[in-house]
């Protein structure tokens, strides 16, 4: 009788546990499902997501990032461009859809970080896109990494060439995007390839 009091309990928690770790990774599976929807029916860009996954998870080493922060950026960067699921043609810009992405995302406890650099991941390095006063390093780092694999992979699936897209990177270093992250691009992500 007195086991049964105590394992009763324990058995009751490790099933709710149990029941938690399932309904997270059911949760993931469905927003990787939607963020999935963006590429084919918004951005005709097949593959999008985890490319700009990719590149962000090999800027994130290079940081120094530790592996759970990567493992938050890697999400930001498949769910990144879900708020244009709720928006219109005419809502569909960067800084809207970011922010919807945000209100999305926010609203899932053990996602908070990965929300707020979904929300950002369009700031200027400048701050002159940003009206609540952030610019360069105030900018969360994984969310200035998040833009900047972005933005390549933007100009990649455009048909820009590595050498056009250095170029545009060297032009845009320090004002759309982190100086440091364009020079850890120009000479080391294509040597690795």
């Amino acid at each position: 009788m007195l086991l049964s009091f105590y394992l009763i309990p324990l058995a009751l928690a490790g099933y709710a546990y149990y029941s938690y770790r399932r309904m997270k990774v059911q949760l993931l599976q469905t927003l990787e499902v939607l963020a999935s929807i963006t590429e084919r029916t918004v951005d005709g860009k097949e593959g999008h997501n985890q490319r700009v996954a990719q590149l962000a998870d090999w800027l994130a080493l290079q940081k120094g990032m530790t592996e759970p922060e990567r493992k938050k950026l890697w999400r930001a960067a498949l769910y990144h461009d879900i708020g244009k699921l709720v928006l219109k043609g005419d809502e569909l810009d960067q800084d809207a859809h970011a922010l919807a992405g945000q209100r999305i995302l926010e609203r899932i406890p053990f996602l908070v970080d990965v929300s707020r650099w979904v929300g950002m991941h369009h700031l200027r390095y400048d701050g002159a896109n940003c009206f609540f006063g952030l610019q360069g390093e105030k900018i969360e780092l994984a969310a200035r990494i998040l833009h900047v694999a972005d933005f390549v992979d933007t100009l990649l699936v455009q048909g820009k060439n590595k050498e056009e897209i250095k170029q545009i990177l060297a032009s845009e270093k320090g004002k759309l995007i982190d100086p440091e992250l364009v020079d850890l691009i120009i000479s080391g992500w294509w040597r690795e390839e």
